[in-house]
Order: C-alpha cells, then sequence, then structure tokens
C-alpha cells in the first residue's frame, strides 16, 4: 500500500480560512467532511488549520504531518433507501499547530486576513471560566481566555474593522455552548484593558 501523503495524492492549496479548535474524531470526521464536500462541489475555496486545544504530547501532529493533513473517512448507512459504503478522502485541513510550541505560527493564524471562521470541538470540559487565567500568556490556558486574547488582538490588528469580525461555531456537548463561550470571553475582557492599563511605559 502505498503512503498517503502529497507525494500519492494530489492536494490543492485552499487558503486557511478556518481555525479548528480540536482534532478528534467528530470534527474530521463531521464537519470538516462537509467542508470537503463543500470545496470539491466548488461551494467552498475553505482550507481548515487544526490547533490543539491543549498542551501536551505531539503524536497527533506527528501523524498528521506525516501524512500531509490527507486522512480517510468511511462512511457506511442507507442512501436513497439502499445500503451504501463509502470512503472519502479529505483534503480541506492543511495544517496542525500546537499553540503551545508554536505560538508565533498560532498567532499569525489568527491575525490572518484570509481567516473567517472558528470551529471547536474543546471537549465538555472546554468551556469554562478559569479564575485568574493569564490573557497575557502564550497562549492562556483556557478555551475561552483564548478566544478572548486573540480577538482582542485580532481587533487591535484590524483597528476594530468589523468586516474583520470571525464567526465562531461551537460543537462542544454542553447546553448553550456559544452563548456560554460568549459570557466567558465577556467576562474575561476587562481584564485585558486592566492589565494594559496597569502595564508599564
Amino acid at each position: 500500500m502505498k503512503p498517503l501523503n502529497k507525494t500519492t495524492v494530489e492536494k490543492p492549496a485552499y487558503p486557511v480560512k478556518i481555525m479548528q479548535f480540536g482534532e478528534g474524531n467528530f470534527l474530521r470526521a463531521f464537519v470538516d467532511w462537509m467542508i470537503d464536500k463543500a470545496n470539491n462541489d466548488g461551494i467552498l475555496n475553505h482550507g481548515i488549520a487544526l490547533v490543539q486545544p491543549i498542551g501536551g504530547s505531539d503524536g497527533i501532529k506527528e501523524i498528521f504531518e506525516k501524512q500531509d493533513c490527507l486522512y480517510h473517512v468511511y462512511l457506511e448507512g442507507i442512501k436513497d433507501k439502499k445500503p451504501v459504503k463509502e470512503v472519502a478522502l479529505i483534503k480541506s485541513v492543511t495544517d496542525i499547530i500546537n499553540p503551545y510550541t508554536e505560538y508565533k505560527k498560532y498567532e499569525d493564524l489568527f491575525l490572518s486576513e484570509d481567516l473567517e471562521t472558528i470551529i471547536s470541538n474543546t471537549t465538555e470540559a472546554g468551556i469554562r471560566y478559569e479564575e485568574g487565567d493569564d490573557l497575557n500568556a502564550e497562549p492562556p490556558k483556557s478555551f475561552p481566555a483564548k478566544v478572548t486574547a486573540l480577538l482582542h488582538k485580532r481587533f487591535k490588528k484590524f483597528n476594530g474593522d468589523t468586516s474583520k469580525g470571525l464567526q465562531i461555531v461551537c460543537c462542544e456537548l454542553i447546553e448553550d455552548n456559544g452563548s456560554t463561550l460568549r459570557e466567558y470571553v465577556l467576562q474575561h475582557a476587562p481584564l485585558i484593558i486592566l492589565v494594559l492599563t496597569l502595564k508599564p511605559g
């Protein structure tokens, strides 16, 4: 069997318009699969950069990089009242980033003019308010603090241009996931202003 990478498969060069927090099976086999279908059908032209939401091992990153972020999704079910089995080669993922060891690359991504959307599945424990999270850390520890910090930096870079705002799609399995994330981001936001006010110089 041939190895799966760009030497054996032609892979399109999509602009990275989606930053995805989470690299698990659900997002890869559902959301990324749908983005890939839309790309193939000419509806979208969106690349996806995966961001590891927590630090630790680079094991999954190494697997992705070895395969140039290519992977297969196996589908089995009923279509047009007939049983089907399909294998889809997903080409929409362009990169995987560990923000704890590649912060500059991560920052370049969330400050990119091409970026349009954040998709997340940081597990049920991901959307939480963590008291005292350092918003100046590279990156902050919790997901809401990461979102607060990156939105603030993006706001500053583009001078508040509303056309550079981001759509945020939460896939965490908690009630009111998007509203809860927004609540925690707004809780963190005044702390950024306070830190900037107190910062020497």
